[in-house]
């Protein structure tokens, strides 16, 4: 759900405001307006085509300071 979220929001409406930057990914996103507005109807469409993607992976690393 969070990947069909972010790549149909639309940035497009919000773009006159200050902030906006690409991501690693190419996607257009603002610390206050997140990757833009949401759009119920270009989510239902992806959702109907979407292929899941794997697991995420978290990694962690401890280091210890001296």
């Amino acid at each position: 759900m969070q990947h069909i979220v972010v790549r149909t929001s639309r940035p497009e409406p919000l773009i006159k405001n200050l902030g906006w930057k690409k991501n690693g990914a190419g996607l257009k996103i603002n610390t206050r307006f997140g990757f833009g507005l949401m759009d119920a109807h270009a989510m239902v469409l992806a959702a109907k085509e979407w292929v899941s993607v794997p697991t995420q992976v978290s990694c962690s690393f401890n280091m210890e300071l001296r």
